[in-house]
């Protein structure tokens, strides 16, 4: 397991300038207490406890081996100059802060009472008898390093906890901020093709009523003449609804590019699930596969439609949302473990309503050329399965324009 630098906030500037001065204070009284020639050995233990403390102390995190490894150099380091002065024990106030903030619990108080055990059995090699007035202060202190790491070792963690949480949240909220801003856009566009299908939509659907009326009665006159231009006018007209009616379809449908369809789908999971506090697992494979613009805007609505009915209805635990192609049709499963229903309990007037509930996901589906079936029956749940042509090209969102 890695663990990242912001992790361990503390490790900055002033976490080195302690070590550094607690360690260069117990390193000269080290030297003066050895003695020359001795005293190379108290250097080559210090620079073993430095070269340790550099590897874990890098801002590009650390492996769990360097738990080892820090093990391993502060033990060796320190037993290194007991050997020949009993003033390792000066070394505790660096090393002992670094193991406890390093290492996880049970690891820093073996390693605690190992360090204490070396400068315990330094002073009895060096003094003997003579230096029992020290050895009750290394006990003393011992047990105070006990007490006082294990405490602050469970402050850190809570606050690691904390920090974690509140990058969560953070994280949540710059996703939220993001589902409003889209939805702002998606309600936007869909206002403005609402507004382009009652104006002039309907008027040029009006116009071409009318050309139709014209060229049967210039037919039936015999004005040849004019019933070309009416002709050419009204087959105008037509190819002017038809671009008008792709494009609505493309608005209506969110103009999703490929690269953010699957971050739309799992951002429409996101919104409601952290608005309901449901459990949610979304899977989007594509497998290499590009669906039209309306195959994936037709399955995002109906994703969407249905993660609100089981928000509003399903009184559920959990939904599951997988998306990916099956034969030359891009599926969409919805399944969450909430109370089901009797599809045939419906009102009609609910269920064949177009724009909402299921009867909207049905029509909007079919004039996209797929199907949709519903498997539910009450207490076991329900899936939403939606299958639509990968190269759909119907206008499933304006389907009443040519009305």
């Amino acid at each position: 397991m890695t663990v990242n630098a912001e992790e361990r906030e503390g490790t900055g500037p002033g976490w080195h300038a302690f070590f550094g001065l607690t360690l260069g204070v117990a390193v000269v009284l080290a030297l003066a207490a050895a003695g020359w020639p001795r005293a190379a050995l108290v250097i080559v233990g210090a620079v073993v406890i430095v070269a340790g403390y550099v590897v874990n102390a890098r801002e590009d995190g650390r492996a769990a081996y360097h738990d080892l490894l820090l093990i391993g150099s502060s033990l060796l380091g320190c037993a290194v100059v007991a050997v020949v002065t009993p003033a390792a024990a000066l070394l505790l106030p660096a090393l002992v802060p670094q193991l406890f903030w390093f290492l996880p619990l049970p690891r820093a108080l073996a390693s605690v009472t190992a360090l204490f055990a070396l400068c315990v059995g330094a002073l009895l090699l060096h003094q003997g008898a003579s230096g029992q007035p020290a050895l009750v202060a290394l006990v003393v202190g011992f047990v105070f390093s006990l007490i006082a790491g294990t405490w602050v070792s469970q402050i850190v963690s809570l606050s690691e906890s904390r920090a974690q949480a509140l990058r969560h949240l953070a994280a949540t909220q710059a996703d939220l901020a993001e589902a409003s801003r889209q939805q702002g856009a998606a309600a936007e566009r869909a206002r403005m093709a609402q507004d382009v299908h009652d104006g002039v939509l309907q008027r040029l659907t009006v116009t071409r009523m009318l050309l139709e009326v014209a060229h049967q009665r210039q037919a039936g006159s015999g004005a040849v003449a004019d019933d070309t231009h009416t002709a050419m006018a009204y087959e105008q007209v037509v190819s002017a609804l038809g671009e008008l009616r792709g494009l609505l379809a493309r608005t209506a449908e969110d103009d999703l590019e490929e690269d953010d369809f699957e971050r739309s789908v799992t951002m429409a999971v996101q919104a409601v699930t952290t608005a309901t506090g449901l459990r949610s697992q979304v899977t989007v494979d594509l497998e290499g596969c590009c669906p039209s613009p309306v195959a994936r805007g037709v399955i995002l609505r109906v994703l969407r439609e249905a993660l609100s009915n089981t928000a509003a209805h399903a009184r559920a635990g959990r939904v599951e949302v997988s998306v990916r192609p099956d034969g030359e049709m891009l599926l969409l499963e919805v399944t969450d473990d909430g109370a089901g229903f009797d599809p045939d309990a419906i009102a009609p007037g609910r269920s064949a309503g177009h724009g909402f509930g299921l009867g909207g996901m049905r029509t909007r589906v079919r004039e996209a050329g797929g199907v949709l079936l519903l498997d539910t029956e009450p207490g076991q749940g329900t899936t939403v399965s939606a299958m639509v042509p990968l190269d759909a090209a119907g206008t499933a969102a304006p389907a009443e324009a040519g009305r």
